[in-house]
């Protein structure tokens, strides 16, 4: 999953949080919509999906999955030709687009985003750190009766500073209560609402969960929902620690704790990022929420979970795999299982086959009148065709997966266990069939399904790259025609095979011009090409002349 469709599918969330938060904020426990945007923070961050029959884009994805399917199918190598077009096939459908290096300036534009937005909230950070390092520590018998009471695994810390007009708390290991130095500690009514809502916000490790939303702003910042959802997300943090307090000192105390807000609220303070601050969020709102609090009903309780399982499977999956399978192929005569049966060839252990093994037994598979029809009205369909052009080479899809995970090549190749000039040829497409093991490697790391890779090496399909038609010519050769087919396509195969070796003796041997060695790579290119098409003729015809022995067997069994 790419980082827009992270944020795509966040910002779906994040809107349905905010309706649900819009009609029930005063109605659920506030842990509720703590849970919801944990879900939602999950969704941006991470880059993985449950199918869901369920969710919403299985329900509302129904066109647009079947187009991204046919969109995102690897087609190039594996739609027939013309028999004019048979022994050119490869070099026209490679899908060889020389695309530069150079990182895409939309991805520079996000980098430098995402830098500026992370600087600032350090920046911020620091600064306030910096400022607290001036506190000095508070010991009264006040202060030592309440930490005594309160006592966790982490040593909390009660502080003063002069530079802070209302109560926080910062720090995750070592964390500390800092009040503003004028603090009346005398007044026992208050202090202990106060104090209470800070260890509350300590206890839950509220500082960590801040952290996580600016991590979540910061990748993206470009999605003005994900900063709705970081300043709702803190509301709703002290909409929670309210609600704890109110529950600790009874729902009778109430006003007075409302009270306490609105005289803390003159005084706040300034930015205190990746802090607890006591009255940071929208005073009239927490007032409001903390005079409705109500006893938590059992029924409350179970609409709460109902409601973020519902959310959870609704928005925070994916559609379920197949849903459209009976769906039509847009702008095709293909329904989306013939699309997929004439495509999705898998075998068991073909994982662990060598190249010549996965053929052999493709072409197995696919000897049928029915696979031959779909053969033949595919080859017919020119929105299919026109598809080919837009298609990467599985070098070019696996060089791309690998920049979006931030790998280089040699960091892929050791977490894969295959070595760096492999790698690189297989990505420069100087290998253009890769070994199916390697593949299978490759793919558990770059978030490539194993089969996209097998189809854009041409490994799903690459048997049947002759034309239907021609293959049907070659089928019906008799006899002595198939001798001859064999032996005159058997001598083409060695007189190019010998060709391609002195092209390549003279570009390792002798002196060229930059143009003379590329006239001669590509001529290499294309013989080899040839020789590959040879071969899978001799295969078909070789596969004529079993069956007419068989025929022949059974006729003189007869006989």
């Amino acid at each position: 999953m790419s980082l827009l469709q992270m944020s795509f599918s966040g910002a779906i969330l994040i809107l349905a949080i905010v309706v649900i938060r819009a009609l029930a904020i005063n109605r659920l426990p506030k842990k509720t919509f703590l849970a919801l945007w944990g879900v939602a923070l999950l969704r941006l961050l991470i880059p993985l999906s449950l199918p869901s029959m369920f969710s919403v884009y299985s329900v509302i994805g129904h066109r647009t999955s079947a187009m991204q399917a046919v969109q995102q199918t690897p087609v190039a190598n594996f739609i027939p030709v013309t028999p004019t077009q048979a022994m050119t096939m490869l070099s026209s459908t490679a899908g060889i687009n020389e695309t530069g290096s150079s990182t895409p300036i939309w991805t520079v534009i996000w980098a430098v985003g995402a830098l500026i937005c992370f600087l600032f909230f350090a920046i911020s950070y620091i600064r306030c750190r910096r400022e607290f390092q001036t506190s000095l520590p508070v010991e009264n018998d006040f202060v030592k009766s309440w930490l005594i009471t309160h006592k966790i695994k982490r040593q909390i810390a009660i502080r003063q500073s002069s530079r802070i007009c209302a109560p926080l708390t910062y720090g995750f290991l070592r964390p500390v209560i800092l009040m503003p130095k004028g603090t009346d500690w005398n007044d026992t009514k208050s202090l202990p609402y106060v104090l209470a809502h800070e260890y509350v916000h300590i206890r839950r490790f509220d500082a960590f969960t801040k952290l996580v939303l600016v991590v979540a702003l910061c990748i993206h910042w470009f999605n003005p929902l994900v900063w709705a959802m970081y300043i709702l997300a803190n509301r709703d943090i002290e909409l929670s620690c309210d609600e704890v307090v109110v529950r600790l000192f009874g729902t009778g105390n109430k006003s007075i704790y409302a009270r306490m807000l609105i005289s803390m609220e003159e005084t706040k303070s300034g930015l205190t990022p990746l802090c607890n601050s006591f009255s940071k969020n929208a005073i009239e709102e927490r007032v409001t929420a903390i005079m409705k609090i109500k006893k938590t009903s059992f029924i409350a309780t179970c609409v709460a979970v109902v409601l973020v399982a519902g959310v959870m499977v609704a928005f925070a999956t994916s559609a379920a795999a197949g849903n459209n399978r009976l769906s039509p192929v847009p702008n095709t005569g293909f329904t989306n299982e013939e699309y997929n049966k004439l495509f999705a060839l898998q075998l068991d252990g073909y994982e662990d086959m060598t190249v010549s093994e996965f053929r052999t037994q493709i072409f197995e598979l696919i000897d049928t009148v029915e696979y031959r029809e779909l053969l033949e009205r595919f080859s017919q369909d020119q929105t299919l065709y026109d598809m080919k052009d837009n298609n990467e080479t599985v070098g070019q899809m696996i060089a791309r997966a690998r920049e979006e995970k931030n790998l280089s090549k040699r960091e892929l190749a050791r977490i894969a266990k295959i070595s760096d000039t492999e790698l690189a040829r297989i990505e420069s497409g100087e290998r253009e069939i890769p070994n199916p093991k390697t593949l299978r490697k490759i793919s558990t790391h770059i978030g490539i399904n194993y089969n996209d890779l097998m189809y854009a090496a041409g490994l799903g399909f690459q048997v049947t790259s002759l034309n239907p038609f021609l293959i049907n010519y070659y089928e019906h050769l008799k006899g002595d025609q198939i001798v001859d087919a064999i032996l005159n396509t058997s001598s083409m195969i060695k007189n190019w095979e010998e060709l391609v070796a002195n092209f390549k003796e003279r570009l390792e041997k002798e002196k060229l011009t930059d143009s003379e060695r590329e006239v001669i790579s590509q001529t290499i290119e294309d013989t080899e090409y040839q020789i590959e098409t040879a071969k899978e003729i001799v295969n078909v015809l070789n596969s004529a002349r079993r069956k007419e022995a068989v025929e022949n067997d059974k006729k003189k069994q007869k006989d």
